[in-house]
């Protein structure tokens, strides 16, 4: 239930003891223009891998994915956003849901997060079928391994190029020796 008074003092006071299922939807965020033309409602709770952009701060204009939301202590980690430590070590940096904009909706298979934005979205063709999204998890793991994949081609060709230069090499070292025997003899 929100808050009902007008009161800045009880309306903090509310959100600081809401209990934890409420205090999800008071990490709402505001997406981005486009999405909410496509969708038609204006902010959205806050998931893990969302990509989102920070608005304000000592971040402002990082954009990145969101790699832990911690409702508990109303903040979330982005991954491009780090504080150095004295002894160098980077920690992610922790930024208030409300200082940031999403500007891609992770569309994992999760039946609460697409019956929100079903619910929500006015528009029939916006909708999300359950159904027709894929796995992201596999998706991912298809992407690894087209990128090992690229990187075992480049790692071939670079090899190749390095035997073509070794051969150059060789070839020049040849030529040095029996010109040196040559002088010797």
């Amino acid at each position: 239930m929100r808050p009902i008074s007008k009161k800045p003092k009880k309306q903090r006071k509310y959100e600081f003891n809401a209990p934890l299922h409420e205090r999800h939807k008071l990490m709402s965020a505001h997406l981005s223009p486009g999405l909410r033309e496509e969708y038609g409602f204006r902010s959205l709770p806050i998931r893990e891998k969302d990509e989102v952009i920070i608005l304000r701060g000592d971040f402002k204009g990082v954009k990145g994915k969101v790699t832990s939301v911690h409702p508990q202590k109303r903040y979330i980690t982005i991954d491009k956003a780090t504080r150095k430590k004295n002894d160098n070590t980077e920690i992610p940096a922790k930024i208030h849901p409300s200082n940031v904009m999403i500007v891609k909706i992770n569309k994992k298979k999760d039946r609460f997060r697409i019956g929100l934005i079903n619910r929500r979205t006015v528009d029939e063709e916006a909708k999300i079928n359950y159904e027709e999204i894929e796995d992201e998890e596999e998706v991912m793991e298809m992407g690894d391994e087209d990128f090992q994949e690229f990187e075992e081609e480049e790692e071939f060709v670079e090899e190749d190029a390095g035997e073509e230069e070794g051969d150059d090499e060789g070839e020049t070292d040849e030529e040095e020796t029996s010109e040196e025997e040559e002088v010797e003899e």
